[in-house]
């Protein structure tokens, strides 16, 4: 403590030695780090949440994609198509399309990759800046082969 004297008065000054503080403790790591921490566990939480809801947004987008591209493919080439969508949501989102025709729907219409890409393109304005892979396969009818095999085993 400090005092002067300045005409019929004085001042006092509480002059001190700062006390050190303990740094190693976990009060003090909380205290002085405690923002950080909170910050980090803010961060991480709304990266999640934005991760879901883009998730969600497009998985309802799919199911639209799925149910338009087969009345679509059904209306330009007159048979109903198998179709298998699947999404990747990661940090790039990857849309997958299976389309199954017969083989001679296959051979007759090169186009149909190029149909199907025109038809995101125009319809699903969302869904068109994803990376998308079609992959056109045979008709596959093994099922009824499957079936006659079990049939002439059981004789």
């Amino acid at each position: 403590m400090v005092v002067c004297r300045l005409g019929k008065g004085y001042i006092i000054f509480n002059v001190g030695i700062p006390k050190r503080e303990n740094t190693t403790g976990w009060r003090y790591i909380m205290r002085k780090r405690g923002g950080i921490i909170w910050g980090v566990i803010g961060g991480i939480t709304v990266l999640v949440g934005t991760q879901v809801f883009r998730g969600i947004r497009i998985i309802k987008k799919m199911k639209s994609l799925k149910q338009g591209l087969s009345e679509f493919l059904t209306e330009v080439y007159g048979l109903e198509p198998q179709l298998s969508v699947n999404v990747a949501v990661n940090i790039r989102t990857k849309i997958s399309i299976k389309v199954r025709y017969p083989e001679e729907l296959l051979a007759n219409s090169p186009d149909l990759e190029a149909d199907i890409y025109g038809y995101i393109e125009e319809n699903f304005l969302e869904l068109a800046k994803y990376e998308t892979v079609i992959t056109l396969l045979p008709l596959e009818e093994e099922e009824e082969e499957i079936e006659e095999e079990f049939e002439e085993e059981d004789e």
